[in-house]
């Protein structure tokens, strides 16, 4: 993913998909990773698009994060796929769950007294869990999308 489509990155990892995305990244290296990685390179950049290197590449026309992640999904058939809340939305590693007690002294007073189900994630060592935000992070998702 490019710097155009940024955003979408985080949701596509909320939604739980494995996402590489580097703001850093130049338009060369990121063409390279795709190429190397069979990824398909998802921008809002045609120029990038018509690269003769690109063999998975897909234009991204709606403009809002929410809507960009509707698109990649309804377009890509990934309804089914969706696992919401399993990847890091930071560093894009898979979530692991941990016992609370071993992370007791890293939560804050409410959310020690409030919740119990924790991940975190070994790459970058984040703490995941379902708190009040987690509705508001669902309707972003396409409805029935990663029922079971």
């Amino acid at each position: 993913m490019d710097v155009n489509v940024g955003k979408l990155a985080r949701l596509l990892r909320m939604a739980g998909f494995d996402t590489l995305y580097d703001r850093c990244w130049k338009d060369d290296k990121l063409v390279a990773l795709c190429c190397r990685e069979r990824r398909i390179l998802l921008t809002r950049d045609l120029g990038l698009l018509q690269r003769k290197q690109v063999e998975f590449g897909r234009y991204i026309r709606a403009l809002g994060p929410s809507e960009q992640l509707l698109e990649v999904i309804g377009l890509l058939g990934l309804e089914r796929h969706v696992v919401p809340f399993s990847r890091c939305m930071v560093c894009n590693c898979p979530l692991q769950p941990i016992a609370k007690e071993k992370i007791n002294h890293r939560l804050q007073p409410l959310t020690r007294k409030y919740y119990n189900s924790f991940s975190r994630c070994p790459g970058c060592r984040r703490i995941y869990w379902p708190g009040s935000h987690l509705d508001g992070m669902r309707q972003l998702l396409p409805s029935g999308a990663g029922a079971e």
